[in-house]
């Protein structure tokens, strides 16, 4: 027994030895463990010290975590790192037994005071390189159709070596906010700490090949459960994701415009836990689009019928109109109950208005073959309230013509409430079925199966390429989509909710286009189809929990959010035109619009302003007094429009991801230029596209004259273009367009602060299809002359014919012949002259604009009459005067408007909109130095008298006289004054 003690000793002793060396050489790492022995009773006390040359430094505080205090770090071995402070701290973990699994400290303070939300850390070695770069409002682009994010907030790592680049980021979208101490101790869980969260993953390997870039992209988000060992990429539901006690099914017409061949449904079965159940009969009711509640309650006094509105989304984002757009439509389920009720006898008198409710909703049977044209809808209601046990659910039926499906549910949250509107909870109507193109026939017949349940987890993946050669440029790409879904199972009324069986929507998307060069000219092409089963978005449920006024989720409307991979940022600004607040650095930002407006094509400068506002007043620069004479309103703007809503492509704005090519849609591009001389080119294409659900498209044969020259002697520039093309296109392009007047003037916007109203916001408008059947002709001359130094002239004119073709449309419509002109013209010249040192400036500008009708107005002999649509006129006389006092002062003066020649506009449809117009703008400006900075000083007066045409107008004519005072600091040296 004492021989293996013994060699087990002298083991130890032979490796004490051996290593005795090497640790006299070392430094000594961890806490000692025996302390060196002391001969006395005497406690060496510290003993005094002479600083007169010894320095002198402060006893270390070590009141952490009492005070914000430096502190020492070390790693996971025990070595020492740096001694500071906590910035940022991210930490994912899943297991069972853990009360959270997921937590994200930022010290507020040094995140967004010294480090402005973003750190970045490298390194390289030769052609090796790598950079960790954590911030809330990162970048995070890898193709159009993967992801591409300007406020992603987390962390990426990218890396680069001679063969290769990859980056790998991530993120927990759902709550990524900084640490704020004011958060009370009982809220921190809900704000910082998660149970269940959102993430998002992502990464992208690039490669080169010659003269070929190949890419490969994977992008995952999934809902995650990190207290459960269940967990994978293809997410999981929400324990308090509320149940779905019943099911509504609408069914309507995809293209209702034309009022037939809508949806048609029969045979329509609930499929419950994969089994179909025939005795779980629907309810169907029928109605239009549009209807209101009969919900409500009957005035005994009056009879009045007061409506109750209970599907006005519930939360603090329900004014979120714009985020929500399009995807916060609810059913009228108390309506479909009710009247459910009324049919079995049930007396529903006092909680609705019985008449209008019969009237309104139409009951029908299931066993019948039943159809929804134009804008009906027909709704099916499925009750499993007493079913025992659930774990999925689908409803099949018998589709035909075209169709588009769409899927909502009903959660019992009251069932002691007052009521149907107070008893259950409904979600937003889901799409979840279209059929392709716009049959009529019936001839697609097929049996459907459509599931139900709630988003888990999205997954987009693509191989991207690019390819460069002498002359020859080609870019491609293909991309699939898979989207996880689940139904929240329960037993009785026990939440089973990860136990039902996952089902999947799959898509795809690609694209691929190429240009060849030659001597002389180019050819070109590209091909594309973008499915409408490709999805780049993910809704999910996110409950409220008091403390989470500290982010983004706190109500949101009817307690959904939807997470968009590719976003929708037309101006390629920092901030995505739709959003769900999270504005870098305010973590209680309430807004869904871009805050500083989107205006893509119409900041020239990029001073973040649009340039028909760039003073950011209440007033637009082209009605705005001297403003005016340099800028014009949209109406006046020539470009390109291959979509054929009148909204030139440069600067058009529409509330869809932004996909290289419009969703729901296939087509191919031929193009070819022929350079005539270095001033003239000659181009000519076809354009071939359709929607693959939607039953549109967009066919136009075109031909491209072009001149364009520079600075030839005193011409400055002169461009010169003619577009004629045979257009057939019959699809909505819906699109947004500038609020040049502010919500916000610059007096009350000091930054882009959160609880901030956006500048510059964004009105909708529908395409008005004016290009069904046309032969258009477009041509545009503007030129830039100086014919002396002090003499400028600028002239811009612009003719357009649409020649509207005779005979059927898709859809059954009918187009007779006639023809729609559209003219503007722009002229303006001003002539600078000096009389010792007084500069005078004489500027005169007109502007025309004609819309005519030529076959507007039918007669009685059956001939059609022209009729002007739009005829405006603007002439604007101002003289300017500049006489400088001092060195740093001068005096200005300006009018617009000269005596009897005044500022006028007529509107020779609409006579109230005429008027005459008085500004006399005198100031004192004066430009002095402050510690490096520039000053401006302005102090002056304006007189304004403006009196319109018709005695209607009186109350809105006015005579102002305004005193002011302005000062300003900034640098003229970044190349802008102020």
């Amino acid at each position: 027994m004492k021989k293996p003690t013994i060699h087990i000793c002298c083991v130890l002793l032979v490796q004490l030895w051996a290593i005795v060396p090497s640790l006299a050489e070392t430094p000594r790492l961890g806490i000692p463990e025996i302390l060196p022995s002391q001969d006395f009773l005497w406690r060496q006390l510290p003993q005094y010290n002479n600083y007169a040359f010894q320095g002198y430094s402060n006893y270390p505080d070590h009141t952490f975590p009492y005070a914000d205090r430096p502190r020492a770090f070390y790693d996971s071995f025990g070595d020492p790192l740096i001694t500071g402070y906590d910035l940022y701290d991210w930490t994912e973990r899943r297991t069972l037994g853990q009360e959270y699994g997921s937590s994200i400290f930022k010290d507020r303070n040094q995140w967004s005071t010294v480090f402005d939300f973003l750190v970045v850390g490298r390194d390289s070695y030769n052609d090796w390189g790598y950079s960790a770069i954590v911030g809330d409002g990162l970048i995070a682009r890898f193709t159009p159709l993967t992801l591409s994010q300007v406020d992603f907030n987390g962390a990426r790592f990218d890396l680069a070596t001679p063969y290769a680049r990859f980056t790998f980021l991530g993120s927990r979208i759902e709550r990524p906010h900084f640490y704020i101490e004011s958060v009370p101790a009982w809220a921190i869980e809900h704000t910082h700490f998660a149970d269940d969260s959102t993430i998002l993953l992502g990464t992208r390997l690039e490669t080169d090949i010659g003269a070929l870039r190949l890419g490969v992209n994977g992008v995952n988000m999934h809902v995650y459960q990190s207290i459960q060992d269940n967990n994978s990429l293809k997410g999981s539901l929400r324990p308090t994701l509320p149940s779905m006690d019943q099911v509504v099914v609408r069914f309507t017409d995809d293209s209702p415009q034309d009022g037939r061949g809508g949806a048609s449904v029969q045979e329509a079965q609930l499929i419950l836990n994969g089994e179909a159940r025939p005795d779980i009969v629907p309810t169907v009711i029928r109605h239009f689009e549009g209807v209101n509640t009969q919900v409500g309650t009957i005035s005994r006094l009056t009879g009045q019928f007061n409506p109750t509105i209970y599907t006005s989304p519930r939360g603090y984002y329900q004014i979120a109109t714009l985020y929500y757009r399009g995807r916060n439509d609810m059913p009228l389920f108390a309506d479909y109950l009710y009247r459910a009720d009324h049919e079995v006898g049930i007396d529903v008198s006092k909680n609705t208005n019985l008449e209008g409710l019969l009237a309104t909703f139409k009951l029908e049977s299931p066993e019948e073959i039943l159809q929804a044209d134009g804008n009906e809808h027909l709704v099916f209601v499925f009750d499993l309230s007493q079913e025992p046990y659930v774990e999925s659910v689908a409803v099949e039926a018998a589709l035909a013509n075209d169709y588009q499906v769409e899927v909502a549910t009903l959660n019992l949250n009251n069932p002691r409430g007052r009521g149907y509107p107070n008893q259950y909870v409904s979600t937003f109507y889901r799409l979840v079925l279209r059929a392709e193109g716009n049959v009529q026939d019936g001839s697609n017949l097929a049996r459907r199966r459509i599931n139900v349940g709630e988003n888990t987890s999205l997954f987009t993946y693509s191989a991207d390429m690019h390819l460069a050669l002498a002359g020859l440029e080609v870019n491609g790409e293909y991309a699939r989509s898979a989207r996880y879904s689940r139904f929240p199972a329960r037993m009785d009324e026990t939440s089973l909710y990860d136990r039902g069986p996952r089902f999947s929507e799959k898509g795809s998307a690609w694209y691929i286009n190429a240009v060849r060069w030659f001597k002389g000219g180019r050819l070109g092409a590209e091909a594309f189809a973008m499915n409408p089963d490709f999805h780049t978005e993910m809704r999910t449920f996110v409950p409220f929990e008091i403390g989470l006024t500290e982010t983004t989720l706190a109500g949101l409307a009817n307690n959904t959010i939807f997470w968009d991979l590719v976003q929708d940022n037309e101006d390629g600004d920092r901030y995505p035109d739709k959003r769900v607040g999270n504005l870098q650095g305010q973590p209680n930002d309430r807004e869904d619009e871009d805050i500083d407006g989107v205006f893509p094509g119409q900041d020239d400068d990029n001073d973040g302003l649009p340039d028909t506002n760039r003073n950011f007043n209440d007033v637009p620069d082209y009605v705005e007094p001297f403003l005016m004479y340099y800028v014009e309103s949209n109406d006046f703007f020539y470009g390109l429009d291959r979509n054929n809503n009148d909204d030139p492509d440069v600067r058009e704005d529409d509330l869809d991801p932004d996909y290289p090519y419009d969703a729901d849609q296939r087509g191919i591009h031929l193009f070819g230029q022929l350079d005539l001389t270095s001033q003239w080119s000659l181009g000519a294409g076809r354009y071939d596209i359709e929607q693959i659900a939607g039953g549109g498209r967009n066919k136009s044969t075109y031909a491209l004259v072009t001149y364009r020259r520079e600075e030839l002697g005193r011409l400055q520039r002169l461009f010169f273009e003619n577009n004629l093309r045979r257009v057939k296109d019959d699809i909505a392009d819906e699109f947004s367009v500038l609020v040049e007047r502010p919500k916000r003037i610059d007096t009350d916007f000091r930054g882009l602060v959160a609880g901030n109203k956006p500048s510059f916001t964004n009105n909708l408008r529908a395409d008005p299809l004016l290009y069904r059947n046309s032969y258009v002709n477009d041509t545009y001359l503007e030129s830039w002359l100086n014919p002396w130094s002090t003499l400028q002239m600028v002239h811009k004119i612009r003719l357009r014919f649409n020649w509207q073709q005779a005979g059927p449309l898709p859809g059954g419509l009918v187009q007779r012949d006639k023809r729609l002109d559209f003219f503007t013209w722009v002229s303006r010249a001003d002539y600078t002259w000096h009389w010792h040192r007084l500069q005078i400036q004489p500027q005169f500008k007109v502007l025309l604009l004609r819309l005519v009708d030529q076959a507007a107005d039918r007669q009685l002999d059956g001939r059609y009459a022209r009729r002007t649509v739009r005829s405006e006129l603007s002439v604007i006389p101002i003289l300017r005067c500049t006489l400088p006092l001092m060195q740093r002062s001068q005096l200005q003066l300006g009018i617009q408007g000269l005596g009897p020649l005044p500022y006028r506009v007529e509107d020779r449809v609409n006579a109230r909109n005429s008027f005459d117009q008085h500004t006399l703008y005198l100031n004192v400006n004066n430009r002095s130095k402050y510690f490096g900075y520039d000053l401006r000083t302005i102090v002056g007066l304006q007189r304004e008298v403006k009196t319109f045409d018709e005695e209607s107008r009186e109350s809105d004519a006015f005579d102002a006289l305004t005193f002011f005072a302005r000062v300003l600091i900034g640098f003229t040296e970044y190349g802008r004054f102020l």
